[in-house]
């Protein structure tokens, strides 16, 4: 017979208040130790007592509002030292003095500088402030790199990225946080209670069973407080938890209506993107060198060469993703692309995908209809990382062709896919790039011919050095 997890807890618990029973008894001095039954009793008792409720209220009203200046506070400066190294410079001695300096000295201090009133609430602060300051810039440094290079060659609004990829990035660390911070903020809470004895707090009434030899008392209250602490460590992780759909709906809610780029009056003839006499060198060595070329709206190039010669690097200089070294880039159509390796938000389903890309003008349906001419309908509402790698690029090309954009980048588009897929894949294109450009990346003369490609760059290995 198989025991529910549920259920080898609760006889755990059972277990522990049996031996708690037997060691009242054994004491037998209800002044050292009441057992559970003692307790139950006082327990009941302060829970039929108005003043009770008032009590733990407020208790937790400060707890809570400590915490989140903490979460808030910890988030704004762990951002901004981050994104500038003197301001991690600047806050790495005070941070240090918070996470050493014994909490019971800061409580004292408080109390010298504000009373007892708050002095709860600073002290929780001081003690969850330092995780959150640390888990944030952890966290923003290890953030999903290839997928922000993703949104930002489709040039999603800088909101939709925060959204999806920096908060994405963050919270299984908050969570893991939660699990542990929330349990030591209640006990730095009624720890400085229990000093500064604020009117109405759980602390002042800690104290008195100490007054009245109660270790009924003091344990009912004690049992309040865990309750409280892991009842409150649910509902933190459950509202993060929350975050995660509701942060996508909020980034689909924020899509432009149109690519920015677009939002400009060009006229068709002077849409191009060019790029003058382009140098990349990585480790000394030059990868990509005299490098020019010109996209024009309703070009379909192929970049060719062997494998090492620089295509992807082209590519991605072009793109944005990569700075030169030397040369010039002038660019004024808007882009999307499909890359060399997989960038799919794998949580989230194909459609999900393309409409964060596409732009407020394409609906949840439009999505659906795009992508069902090239996937199977009982495949788009399943999360991408549940799908076949063949039909996770074929979701990558419908979010490339779906995108409100001029010129769109393919590198090695259809590795994976079978002839039958590559077939419906170069018909797919055809039949949706209209008069944009395409610049493609392959090594199948076959694809070439079957995308109608009609001008060839040719990248030579041999003449780098």
């Amino acid at each position: 017979m198989r025991i529910s997890p549920a259920t080898k807890y609760l006889l755990a618990v059972v277990f522990w208040l049996f031996v708690w029973q037997i060691a009242s008894l054994l004491i037998d001095n209800k002044i050292l130790l009441s057992g559970p039954i003692d307790v139950a009793v006082a327990l009941t008792h302060n829970l039929l007592i108005p003043s009770f409720w008032a009590t733990v209220v407020m208790s937790l009203a400060k707890i809570a509002a400590g915490f989140l200046m903490a979460m808030i506070m910890g988030l704004l400066l762990g951002t901004l030292a981050w994104r500038y190294g003197l301001i991690s410079t600047v806050l790495m001695p005070a941070i240090q003095f918070i996470k050493s300096v014994p909490i019971v000295c800061f409580i004292v201090l408080i109390l010298f500088w504000t009373g007892s009133s708050y002095v709860s609430l600073f002290a929780v602060f001081l003690i969850a402030f330092p995780s959150f300051y640390s888990l944030t810039k952890e966290g923003l440094a290890s953030h999903d790199k290839k997928m922000l290079q993703m949104l930002n060659v489709f040039d999603v609004p800088a909101i939709c990225r925060v959204l999806t990829v920096y908060w994405y990035s963050l919270l299984p660390l908050f969570i893991a946080n939660g699990k542990s911070v929330v349990g030591l903020c209640w006990k730095a809470g009624v720890a400085a209670e229990l000093i500064g004895l604020p009117n109405n707090s759980l602390g002042e009434y800690i104290y008195q069973a100490k007054l009245t030899l109660s270790s009924a008392d003091l344990l009912a209250w004690t049992v309040i407080i865990v309750i409280a602490s892991v009842l409150c460590e649910l509902l933190f992780i459950k509202a993060l938890q929350k975050t995660e759909p509701l942060a996508w709906r909020l980034a689909l809610a924020s899509r432009s209506p149109a690519h920015p780029i677009n939002s400009i009056s060009v006229s068709p003839a002077e849409k191009s993107l060019r790029a003058s006499h382009i140098v990349k060198m990585f480790d000394g060595h030059e990868v990509l060198g005299d490098f020019s070329c010109q996209i024009d709206s309703g070009d379909r190039i192929a970049l060719c060469g062997p494998s090492g010669s620089g295509k992807t690097t082209a590519m991605n200089i072009l793109s944005g993703i990569v700075e030169p070294d030397a040369g010039l880039i002038q660019n004024n159509l808007a882009l999307s692309a499909v890359f060399q390796d997989a960038r799919l938000f794998e949580d989230h389903n194909a459609i999900e995908n393309v409409m964060l890309t596409a732009g407020k003008k394409t609906t949840r349906e439009q999505a659906k209809s795009l992508l069902s001419q090239l996937l199977p309908d009982q495949s788009l509402n399943k999360p991408v990382s549940q799908l076949s790698g063949g039909m996770r690029r074929r979701v990558e090309i419908a979010r490339a062709l779906a995108a409100d954009s001029d010129v769109i980048f393919l590198d090695e588009p259809f590795t994976g896919l079978d002839q039958e897929s590559k077939g419906c894949s170069w018909e797919f294109i055809n039949n949706h790039l209209g008069d944009r450009a395409l610049f493609f990346i392959s090594h199948d003369e076959e694809d070439l011919e079957a995308l109608e490609v009609t001008k060839r760059i040719q990248l030579n290995r041999a003449n780098l050095s």
